[in-house]
């Protein structure tokens, strides 16, 4: 992952955890609503790969080195896009899971100091936004792919 994208992706899992934490955010009522947009982020991840099989421009990408990470090529940083997307959607299925079969149901430890399930609720609306970002992140990737494959495909005619 580029540095600034991890950057962001810090801040943004920083920020949101802070704030569900602070107002206090069920994850439960949101948590359909997330797997469905995960289950949809995930066809789009399972999609990239399918469309670069077979293109000039895939075996180009892999032929380019990414300047701004040493030793790969940009295929190479795709992939490791889309494979850091999947975790972060597979988490969140995961994350789904727990709370359909509830149990996410840890209550206070620490003489009631500390909430669990505020915790856990907490962490998984910071997945859940990474999920977005990714989303967001793959979508900008799948543009510029899809723009510079038709110029590298006019190039020649």
């Amino acid at each position: 992952m580029y540095k600034k994208h991890l950057m962001l992706a810090a801040f943004i899992f920083g920020v949101v955890f802070a704030f569900s934490f602070k107002f206090q955010v069920d994850y439960k009522k949101i948590s359909e609503d997330a797997t469905t947009l995960v289950s949809i982020a995930i066809a789009v991840y399972i999609t990239v790969p399918s469309f670069m099989v077979g293109s000039p421009y895939a075996d180009k990408l892999k032929r380019t080195v990414d300047p701004k990470r040493v030793g790969m090529s940009k295929l190479g940083t795709l992939r490791d896009y889309l494979r850091d997307s999947m975790f972060f959607s597979i988490l969140t299925i995961v994350l789904r899971v727990l709370y359909k079969l509830e149990l996410v149901s840890f209550g206070k430890y620490c003489n009631g100091k500390i909430d669990v399930d505020l915790l856990i609720s907490s962490f998984s609306c910071a997945v859940f936004a990474l999920n977005i970002l990714f989303l967001w992140l793959i979508f900008k990737l799948i543009l510029v792919t899809m723009m510079n494959a038709a110029n590298y495909d006019n190039e020649g005619k």
